[in-house]
């Protein structure tokens, strides 16, 4: 698998400061999301969540703080941890408000550490899920649970379908060239997931998993699902 850390720590450096949605790849074909494409996605999230005055939002993964800067206008408190410097340093620089906080935070370490806004009853990871293994989702989990309330929904967004890879290389030519950028280490995606994978880690932690595939006005909804735990 590719270094993630050291891509999300030096690809976000090549572009301009303001460039968010490039900045964590938020594009299609090279281009960033429109305003409507971003707000079809920033308004699932809301909507799914059923965010109100009284919600405390974990944005794991947040990369520069775009999306939760968005979603944390409807909550009561937000915090958004990555592990890139640049990204954080972005998150902080644009991004910030009264309600909401960024830590320069690896997923892996909520296992171990103690966030003085928990407990959260909104825990996300947004488009994130693809830059870890298989074997990290029990691990994850874990964190989530850690830090979420009682009454928690947890969300992992914007996952990779295995079953519908072929929906976004669609061709032999695309598809061959895909592997080789895996081989290669090259590879923009990261893991295509099995739901049944996520479906079977929430079994082990006695979690109900429901599995949305995205609609077709969500940028990449063609090839990505959500999966909602409760």
């Amino acid at each position: 698998m590719r270094d993630w850390k050291r891509f999300w720590n030096e690809y976000p450096l090549t572009l301009d400061e303001a460039d968010f949605l490039r900045q964590v790849c938020h594009t299609i074909d090279g281009r960033p999301y429109t305003p409507s494409q971003f707000d079809t996605m920033v308004d699932a999230i809301r909507q799914g969540f059923q965010l109100d005055p009284t919600s405390s939002l974990l944005d794991v993964c947040c990369g520069n703080g775009a999306v939760t800067a968005k979603l944390a206008i409807h909550c009561r408190q937000a915090v958004g941890i990555d592990f890139s410097v640049p990204l954080i340093e972005v998150a902080r620089k644009f991004h910030g408000a009264n309600n909401t906080r960024f830590l320069e935070l690896d997923a892996r370490e909520l296992t171990s550490i103690d966030l003085p806004e928990a407990p959260f009853d909104k825990v996300m990871m947004y488009g994130a899920l693809q830059h870890f293994d298989v074997e990290d989702l029990d691990r994850l989990l874990s964190a989530f649970l850690r830090h979420g309330s009682g009454d928690r929904t947890i969300l992992l967004g914007g996952v990779p379908d295995k079953a519908r890879i072929r929906c976004l290389f669609d061709t032999p030519e695309k598809l061959s060239l895909h592997r080789t950028f895996q081989r290669e280490g090259r590879d923009v995606i990261g893991t295509w997931w099995d739901t049944n994978a996520i479906r079977d880690a929430c079994r082990r932690f006695g979690l109900d998993c429901r599995i949305d595939n995205e609609s077709s006005d969500r940028p990449g909804g063609h090839y990505r699902f959500d999966a909602w735990i409760s």
